[in-house]
């Protein structure tokens, strides 16, 4: 073999000496956090095979979220129940309460009958992609913590 051919052989061996010690460092420092225990300066490394406990969030936070939208939602329908019967008086109250468990917005409620059995029935969008449809239908929509939420129904 001539001197250039052995050269390039050594410097790419080298080379991939150089890249498997740096990728197998850094996956062990990945793998192994470093603690330090309270009193001292030393610390203690894990091994990979361990495993540590986690921490987590608790899911009450979820579940009241979801159980004060529920509530949310009802009072919606409450209101949208009203505005069928053309009862402004019978809404407000509905209305305070939402405003009372933290919503920011509401809009008007939309109501839309078919004037006679043998129209279409009337569609309505409530999300993007969210249609309902029937012969008499209602739609609100109100933000809570900043998140839109659609409300809305359809009588067949």
């Amino acid at each position: 073999m001539d001197n250039n051919k052995v050269l390039g052989i050594i410097i790419v061996f080298i080379c991939l000496l150089v890249f498997f010690n740096i990728n197998s460092k850094s996956e062990t420092d990945k793998n192994t956090p470093s603690k330090t225990v309270a009193g001292s300066t030393q610390t203690q490394t894990s091994r990979p095979a361990e495993k540590q406990p986690t921490k987590t969030e608790p899911a009450t936070t979820v579940q009241d979220d979801s159980a004060k939208i529920a509530r949310l939602d009802s009072l919606a329908r409450s209101i949208l129940l009203e505005a069928e019967k053309r009862n402004t008086a019978g809404m407000q109250p509905y209305f305070q309460q939402m405003q009372q468990e933290g919503v920011t917005q509401v809009s008007q409620p939309q109501v839309a009958a078919k004037a006679t059995p043998t129209c279409q029935p009337i569609r309505m969008e409530l999300e993007k992609g969210h249609v309902i449809s029937g012969s008499v239908c209602a739609r609100m929509l109100y933000v809570y913590n900043g998140k839109e939420h659609y409300v809305g129904y359809c009588r067949p």
